[in-house]
C-alpha cells in the first residue's frame, strides 16, 4: 500500500502540470465564491451547512469511498492547489496529506498544506487513543462535532469577511441542532441497559466516552487484521457480561464474526460511522443528523434482542 502510494504520488507533479497546460482540469464554478473542499462526509456536511449559498463545497475523496484508504488523483490535486480552502479531519486520517513532500514539486505541496485546516488537531484534551492510536472518529461525539462546525465558521469568516455574520448565524443554527440531538441521544441512551458496546472496529470510542457506554472492540486502529486472540478475547466478553449484539460497520460476513456469533448467539447490526456516506444516501436526504439519530435506534434495538 505505501510503495503503491508513492508510485502514485510521484507521477502526479506530471500528470497535474499535463492537466493544467491542455485545460483539462476540474469544471467548477468561477462566480466569485469561495471554493472549498472537505476530506470526508462529516465535515462535508457541516461546511454546505455553514457555508450556505456562499461558497461551493466539494468533498475528496468521492462520495461512498474510504476517506483512510483515499489516493488522490493527479486531477484531486489540481482542484486542491485551485481551492480556496480545504478542510481535513486530521487526527491521522489523511495519511496522503504527510507525503505530498517529495512526491510533488515543493511548491505545489506547499500551496495546498497552507490552505489546508486539520479540524480533529484543534481537539486539545478532546483528542482519543486506543491502543496509543490517536482516533480519528471525533465527529462521532457531538461536543467535537460542534467544535468542528465551529472552526470551519471561523475559517470561512477569516476568507471571506464579508459574509462573516451570515457564516455565524449558520453556524449558531447547526449548533442549537447539535444541542437537540445531544440531548436526544442522551435521553435514549437510558433506555440501553447493557452499556457494553461491543464493536467489530475501535471506530466508536468518542460516542462511548460521550455518552457513557466502554467500547469493546475486535480490531483496533492500526491494523484490521483480527486475531484468534482478539476472537477469543470478544466472546468471552460477550459470555460475562450478557451482551447481546455485536455491532459491524458494514455486514461483511467474515470469519470472525461468524465464529463470534455461532459461539455466543449474538445478533450481528450495523453502526454507520458516516464518514463514507455514499451519494445515494445524500440523495435520499440522509445526513450527519438522521445517521446519529438511526445509530440511536439501531443500539435500543441490539440492547432488546
Amino acid at each position: 500500500m505505501v510503495m503503491a502510494m508513492k508510485n502514485t504520488l510521484k507521477n502526479l507533479l506530471i500528470l497535474t502540470s499535463a492537466f493544467a497546460l491542455t485545460g483539462c482540469g476540474p469544471k467548477e464554478a468561477d462566480d466569485g465564491k469561495l471554493k472549498v473542499y472537505a476530506s470526508c462526509y462529516p465535515v462535508y456536511d457541516f461546511l454546505k451547512q455553514i457555508g450556505g449559498e456562499n461558497i461551493h463545497a466539494y468533498m475528496l475523496p468521492t462520495p461512498g469511498l474510504e476517506p483512510h484508504e483515499y489516493e488522490p488523483t493527479a486531477r484531486d490535486l489540481t482542484k486542491l492547489m485551485d481551492a480556496d480552502a480545504f478542510f481535513a479531519n486530521g487526527l491521522g486520517m489523511e495519511k496522503w496529506l504527510n507525503k505530498l513532500d517529495g512526491d510533488m514539486a515543493s511548491s505545489d505541496a506547499e500551496k495546498i498544506k497552507k490552505k489546508t485546516t486539520y479540524l480533529g488537531d484543534n481537539l486539545g484534551e478532546l483528542k482519543m487513543s486506543v491502543d496509543g492510536v490517536v482516533d480519528p472518529h471525533a465527529w462521532l461525539s457531538t461536543v467535537c462535532a460542534d467544535l468542528y462546525g465551529k472552526y470551519i465558521y471561523e475559517k470561512l469568516s477569516d476568507l471571506d469577511k464579508e459574509n462573516a455574520e451570515i457564516y455565524k448565524a449558520n453556524y449558531e443554527a447547526v449548533n442549537r441542532k447539535m444541542e437537540t440531538l445531544t440531548n436526544d441521544l442522551k435521553e435514549g441512551v437510558k433506555e440501553i441497559t447493557n452499556k457494553k458496546l461491543v464493536v467489530s472496529h475501535a471506530a466508536f470510542g468518542y460516542f462511548a466516552n460521550q455518552f457513557g457506554f466502554e467500547q469493546i472492540y475486535l480490531s483496533g486502529l492500526a491494523s484490521e487484521e483480527v486475531t484468534v486472540r482478539d476472537v477469543e478475547r470478544v466472546i468471552n466478553e460477550i459470555k460475562e457480561n450478557d451482551i447481546k449484539t455485536v455491532y459491524a460497520e458494514e455486514l461483511d460476513g467474515s470469519d470472525a464474526l461468524d465464529r463470534i456469533q455461532q459461539e455466543t448467539g449474538v445478533a450481528i447490526k450495523v453502526l454507520n460511522p458516516i464518514e463514507t456516506l455514499t451519494k445515494e444516501d445524500m440523495d435520499k436526504g440522509e445526513d450527519y443528523y438522521s445517521i446519529m439519530r438511526k445509530n440511536l435506534a439501531t443500539l435500543k434495538e441490539g440492547d432488546l434482542k
